[in-house]
């Protein structure tokens, strides 16, 4: 195991109470996992898939609108998933507004308030 000087800065610095949070958190598993990846740069991505494997993934754009499929791109800006995401904040949040791909990929540093449902 890397002491914490030595993880990349892309790895999210937080606390073991703020981790066993995350996984208590009353989400779908699946939703969680996909979290989890963004935060540490696992996201299975165009962009990061054709850095791994050239020789099988050629272009790295999006296979539904064919911008450059980052991690913004493949979870959020989307033209395809984007109205996902607005639907999804309409239903479940309290100020849809606000929610931002900043606020997903910022673990432990802000607070989203959800409906009650």
């Amino acid at each position: 195991m890397l002491p914490l000087d030595r993880l990349p800065p892309t790895y999210p610095r937080a606390s073991r109470s703020s981790w066993n949070k995350f996984w208590h958190v009353s989400i779908p598993h699946p939703a969680r996992t996909i979290l989890w990846r963004l935060y540490h740069s696992k996201l299975p991505t165009r962009s990061r898939l054709q850095r791994i494997m050239p020789r099988y993934i050629i272009d790295e754009g999006c296979m539904m609108c064919g911008a450059i499929e980052t991690d913004e791109h493949f979870l959020w800006s989307c033209p395809v998933k984007r109205p996902i995401w607005d639907t999804l904040a309409q239903r479940f949040l309290e100020q849809p507004s606000i929610l931002s791909f900043d606020q997903i990929n910022r673990p432990f540093q802000t607070t989203v308030k959800t409906l009650s449902h």
